[in-house]
């Protein structure tokens, strides 16, 4: 399993996969990310994962510095949902390591991943749902 940053070039192959993914919103699609970064200017890392042919994952991740709530690195914001969507746990698993490393890397002081499930080893609140 490869899990690599999104390219321009993933647009279709990505909304294609959130499409059709049980679990997708609005917020999952590269619509989304181009709101978000033109309207507020935050940058995004969106994260793909494939088997070398088909995306198996999609994680979109924005930074967030607020003079509020900190620095931070949020899967969608201004959206209640919007964390992962992956065909499997393993393949969730792998894309928050890559997600908790880019939070590293930045210095951001949180990851916040808005989930409608909790992922293990992870703390989880229900403000959302």
């Amino acid at each position: 399993m490869i899990v690599r940053a999104y390219r321009t070039a993933d647009r279709n192959a990505w909304n294609a996969y959130v499409q059709n993914h049980p679990d997708a919103t609005i917020f999952h699609l590269t619509a989304w990310q181009e709101v978000i970064e033109d309207s507020f200017s935050h940058k995004s890392f969106y994260l793909v994962a494939e088997d070398g042919v088909r995306v198996k994952g999609v994680l979109p991740l924005f930074e967030i510095k607020s003079f509020l709530f900190g620095h931070y690195l949020v899967s969608n914001p201004f959206a209640e949902l919007g964390g992962a969507l992956v065909d499997t746990a393993d393949i969730q698993e792998i894309l928050i390591e890559k997600a908790i490393q880019i939070a590293k890397q930045r210095n951001c002081q949180y990851l916040e991943l808005r989930n409608r499930t909790e992922s293990p080893g992870l703390l989880t609140k229900s403000l959302y749902f």
